[in-house]
């Protein structure tokens, strides 16, 4: 079953008034009931059949059945299977296209996707934000698979207008036993799909990982009520994420020959519907030379939305979406996920937020600014770092200054490289002054060596007295304490960025 809205749903089924018996050694061309596409309509929170599916995607010459559409519904992939010339039921994966509201007669995929001599069926559509194309996921049982029915892919280019050569989805998904029944929810990029080999309650179950392509998080078993000791297959969503549709044999069905002998489509309702969500303001920090920072709302800034892996720093782009003109976001998030957030923009430093809706209980919106740094040639001056007098040894508080400045800079953006400037006033000689600030730039870069930042992404310079920003004496030749103090400054500014380096998103 799929939904069409949410109080209209089609699904596939072999209906008939009595019971239909197949004679696999009958040669005559007597007519045989095959599977179609029917709808059914929900009034008054009662499903009710209504027809069958109108279009041309039912077809007396095979089974016709496990239909989705892509992302803008242009286009609706299914199902067919039939007898081969040697006996064998062979499924392959059709299309219909959607022209001037008309939907066009189905044509099967090429051979990338349908694999000679081997089933293809039970397709579903996702969008890769990695190559920005559709990618239709897909079951198969054909060679180099993991065991039984894999769930394979298939990426679209939309300047050739082909899919490329089906792609095992690998071992984070496949076992060696039967996965079937992928549903992709693009929005979250969650797969749900039915599985024999991971652990369960019995039979085929259903789980949920959020990824795409190969990359994905552990399975997640989705648990009674939904899964039982026998078979749940077919696994959707309504848009609200409340209530949804799956496939089961379970006892409590309609039985034809056994009380768990048929599958029947069961609806699900949440009894406590948890609504989770992320949202604040992104903010540009102007800083001067001096040190005095200045921020102002940073309207169309970028914030990618990642969902990190439970098993290493890898993360999947779920989606981007852009600020406000105040500045201000607001993001709908779903249970149990690991997220992480990257505020960006040209000529800014990013920004990252890292947490959790695994264990949400309660319904809950998330407060989070983001602030990201104007990147200027200009050295910026960060205040509070100070060192023993007349040494290079950083003091406490210092210690703590780094830690929520420079080491926090770093850590979110990963790739680039910056100088560690460290100045003095005019006391003492030019020599003297240049060889104490070297020593208390490269104290800075120790410590942040220590804290685990790559060493070739620091550098050390002691510049002396030679580039102050205040006068150290006033006109009239008396000492200047307050520009002294201004001058005896650290400041770092970007110098490079090291080629090849992703914006890793860090845990929290």
């Amino acid at each position: 079953p799929y939904y069409l809205e949410d109080s209209v749903m089609v699904f596939s089924s072999l209906r008939s008034d009595t019971l239909v018996y197949y004679d696999q050694n009958d040669s005559s061309d007597r007519v045989y009931p095959t599977r179609k596409f029917y709808t059914a309509k929900k009034k008054n929170g009662q499903w009710k059949f209504s027809a069958e599916h109108e279009g041309p995607w039912n077809s007396m010459e095979s089974h016709n059945g496990n239909g989705s559409f892509n992302l803008d519904s242009t286009l609706f992939f299914f199902t067919r299977c039939a007898l081969n010339n040697k006996g064998k039921l062979i499924c392959k994966i059709y299309q219909s296209e959607k022209e001037d509201g008309k939907w066009g007669e189905p044509v099967p995929l090429p051979e990338s996707v349908n694999y000679p001599g081997y089933s293809s069926s039970q397709p579903t559509v996702g969008f890769s934000m990695k190559y920005e194309a559709e990618v239709l996921y897909f079951v198969s049982d054909r060679p180099r698979g993991r065991g039984g029915k894999d769930i394979w892919y298939s990426e679209f280019r939309p300047k050739r207008k082909q899919w490329k050569s089906a792609k095992n989805v690998g071992k984070g998904i496949n076992t060696i036993l039967d996965e079937m029944t992928p549903h992709y929810d693009n929005e979250s990029k969650m797969l749900f799909f039915s599985s024999e080999g991971w652990p369960g309650l019995g039979g085929l179950d259903v789980f949920r990982s959020v990824g795409e392509l190969k990359s994905w998080n552990t399975p997640a078993n989705l648990g009674p009520p939904v899964n039982s000791s026998m078979d749940e297959l077919y696994y959707v969503e309504s848009s609200s994420g409340s209530e949804g549709l799956f496939v089961s044999n379970r006892k409590g069905g309609i039985n034809l020959k056994n009380e768990t002998c048929c599958d029947d489509i069961y609806e699900f309702q949440e009894i406590k519907v948890i609504h989770l969500a992320v949202q604040g303001k992104s903010y540009k920090v102007l800083r001067s030379s001096v040190g005095t920072d200045s921020i102002v709302p940073f309207s169309n800034a970028t914030l990618a939305v990642y969902a990190l892996q439970d098993s290493s720093n890898e993360t999947i782009l779920i989606k981007e979406l852009q600020t406000n003109p105040d500045g201000s976001y607001f993001l709908k998030l779903k249970k149990g996920v690991e997220y992480a957030i990257e505020a960006k923009s040209e000529n800014t430093l990013s920004d990252n937020y890292a947490f959790s809706t695994k264990d949400a209980e309660q319904s809950d919106t998330l407060q989070r600014d983001f602030n990201l740094y104007e990147i200027s040639e200009e050295p910026i001056v960060v205040k509070n770092i100070y060192y023993e007098f007349d040494q290079s040894n950083l003091t406490e508080g210092s210690m703590t200054t780094i830690d929520t400045t420079l080491l926090l800079i770093l850590e979110k953006n990963p790739s680039i490289i910056i100088e560690i400037g460290s100045h003095t006033d005019s006391k003492g000689t030019d020599q003297y002054n240049e060889k104490l600030s070297q020593e208390r730039a490269e104290s800075v870069v120790k410590y942040l060596i220590t804290k685990g930042i790559a060493s070739n992404r620091l550098k050390a310079k002691g510049y002396g007295e030679k580039v102050p920003i205040a006068p150290n004496e006033n006109e009239d030749g008396s000492d200047n304490p307050d520009g002294r103090a201004l001058n005896r400054r650290t400041e770092f500014k970007i110098v490079g960025k090291i080629p090849g380096v992703s914006e890793i998103i860090y845990r929290r």
